[in-house]
């Protein structure tokens, strides 16, 4: 039986296989990343993306210094601003909670009175 999900990560929609020997396999790493962020339900496209995202780390680690940065790669220039990507984010290994617009953690500005509330606990 099947229905569909929306995707937390990228909005697509995608089929929820309730057989679990359809679902595809998901490697520690993912999941350990996963349990980072605000993601539930997150599509084997995204899945895959996040594969990626490791196998990058691996060519470019995170910059210590600002030297280090690479276009394209941690940045983009948009009206003469720099803008992390989300790889930047990610290799980052953890959420700043400053609402980032290419955030890989799922944070939004609606989450924020929930981390506001969970800090006064």
């Amino acid at each position: 039986m099947t229905n569909l999900k929306k995707c937390d990560r990228c909005y697509s929609k995608f089929e929820n296989i309730t057989d679990s020997h359809a679902k595809i396999e998901i490697k520690d790493r993912i999941k350990e990343f996963l349990e980072k962020t605000t993601y539930k339900d997150v599509c084997n496209n995204c899945i895959s993306d996040l594969d990626k995202m490791f196998f990058l780390i691996e060519k470019y680690p995170f910059p210590i210094k600002g030297e280090s940065l690479i276009e394209k790669i941690h940045y983009n220039i948009e009206n003469n601003l720099f803008v992390f990507t989300e790889f930047y984010h990610f290799s980052r290994g953890s959420c700043c909670k400053n609402n980032c617009r290419n955030c890989a953690y799922g944070f939004l500005l609606s989450k924020k009175s929930e981390v506001k509330s969970e800090k006064t606990i």
